[in-house]
């Protein structure tokens, strides 16, 4: 069995929120990022490895406190974000109009249901601005 912390799916609920993020290595006129965490309200309970992850990874720049996790850049209302796995290496993906929308307009009171998936990476080093853990993000009907 792999170790959690490189490989995880989870369906959970939750709502955006939108940071700025300065760009990483940069002390003088740097470019400032919109950067999304998605705030996630039944995961850890629900959901051992991604605990586990969360626990791990405490810090990082893109795991967020409590329960959230780094989804990416937003740019023009659309996610984007780059996520290095041993499957599919360094990749940038752009998650889709609608998608980005309902994520974006997701609340507290009114959370979206989305199945995030991680894809074993064994590998470690910096990440680029716009990096988010998750490989895969698809919308679920609750």
């Amino acid at each position: 069995m792999s170790d959690p912390a490189y490989e995880w799916a989870i369906t959970v609920a939750g709502y955006p929120e939108m940071t700025q993020k300065n760009q990483a290595f940069c002390s003088v006129d740097c470019d400032v990022f919109n950067y999304l965490f998605f705030h996630t309200t039944n995961a850890p309970k629900n959901d051992p490895a991604f605990a586990s992850f969360l626990k791990q990874n405490q810090g990082n720049s893109f795991v967020g406190s409590g329960a959230s996790i780094g989804l990416g850049c937003v740019t023009d209302g659309i996610i984007g974000y780059q996520n290095d796995s041993d499957a599919l290496g360094m990749t940038a993906f752009t998650l889709s109009d609608s998608l980005s929308r309902d994520i974006l307009s997701a609340t507290v009171q009114k959370p979206i249901t989305l199945r995030l998936a991680k894809r074993k990476y064994t590998g470690g080093r910096g990440a680029p601005d716009c990096y988010s853990h998750v490989t895969e993000v698809e919308h679920v009907q609750p």
